[in-house]
């Protein structure tokens, strides 16, 4: 369990999770590399204050926070299970701490696979139901991704939850969301120099990413 403060150089107050005592819950897993080494090194009990710019924070800070340099102030208040630490995506659902689903296989994505602008291979496994989201709009969703290690799939990102619009989504996912209704999955081969623009902490491995849309608002 973890207090959380951020606020812009000038001293503006982007977010506070006070004056809740239960404080918010990450698994450690999803935070930007420099701020999960900090709260480690923090341990229960411990504060810590960090200054991120924000490639620091890319592919992980809340829409909601200001853009530029943003400071942070984290009080470790405990630990969970799985290395889960309070402190959760605002906006986002937090990260289960059920075991993660079993891994596709290795193979090379299918030739009914579509493929984005951008490059990426993807397979829409389930269309879900409602309406696509616009390219304004805001889609919570849920990740699943294995990394491919040689001749393994080894999973890094489990039920991991984030909150996007659909024409700002990184390596042009939008493209794929614009194609699912609630609860529609698809399934995303991202090659090895493409991962860090999804995932920043798994960079330069190629990944297979499963997107779940939970849910979709009109802005």
């Amino acid at each position: 369990m973890a207090q959380v403060s951020v606020w812009t150089p000038s001293g503006k107050k982007a977010f506070t999770s006070l004056p809740s005592k239960e404080g918010l819950s990450v698994d450690l897993a999803t935070l930007p590399v420099a701020l999960r080494e900090v709260v480690r090194l923090a341990g229960v009990g411990g504060v810590a204050r960090l200054w991120l710019p924000p490639e620091a924070m890319e592919g992980w800070k809340p829409q909601s926070f200001p853009p530029g340099d943003l400071v942070f102030e984290i009080e470790i208040l405990g630990e969970g299970p799985a290395d889960v630490i309070t402190m959760v995506q605002a906006g986002a659902p937090a990260s289960s701490t059920s075991p993660p689903l079993p891994p596709p296989d290795l193979a090379d994505p299918p030739k009914e696979a579509s493929t984005t602008h951008s490059g990426l291979r993807y397979l829409i496994q389930s269309e879900g139901t409602g309406p696509h989201p616009a390219a304004n709009a805001t889609s919570r969703l849920s990740v699943d991704a294995w990394a491919k290690r040689g001749l393994t799939l080894e999973s890094v990102e489990h039920n991991f939850g984030v909150t996007v619009t659909t024409a700002s989504a990184p390596l042009g996912l939008g493209e794929v969301l614009s194609r699912l209704g609630t609860h529609g999955k698809a399934r995303i081969w991202v090659p090895a120099n493409k991962a860090k623009d999804l995932f920043p902490q798994h960079r330069d491995v190629a990944l297979i990413v499963d997107v779940t849309l939970g849910s979709v608002e009109s802005n």
